[in-house]
């Protein structure tokens, strides 16, 4: 288990490393100064196409370490109690029917 968190921890700074080697190394995109201001494009749509156009590969790496850590977190929390009765669908699936219809005729019931 130690291998694996150590793989997955350097993992995660060698892309915290890429992430800032990006940022530093490419500057922000600006608009020049006396350009026209588009004002068809909502603020959502405008955070979208950067992040799906400049970003894509980034955000998809973000989202993967999300799964990841949602993963561990439900495994870490996972309990096996002892003493503590279980539903076992496969018993409930296969499981027969010892049902006898019986042919009740009125007022002859209990």
């Amino acid at each position: 288990m130690l291998p694996l968190g150590v793989l997955v921890g350097v993992t995660l700074f060698l892309e915290l490393g890429a992430l800032l080697y990006e940022s530093m190394v490419k500057p922000l995109a600006v608009a020049p100064a006396g350009s026209p201001i588009p004002t068809d494009v909502t603020n959502a749509a405008a955070i979208g196409a950067v992040l799906y156009t400049n970003y894509a590969l980034l955000f998809q790496l973000a989202g993967l370490i999300l799964l990841v850590a949602m993963i561990g977190a439900i495994v870490l929390t996972q309990r096996h109690r002892f003493g503590v009765r279980r539903q076992r669908i496969h018993k409930q699936v296969s499981r027969t029917a010892d049902i006898a219809l019986v042919n009740v005729r009125p007022g002859e019931g209990a």
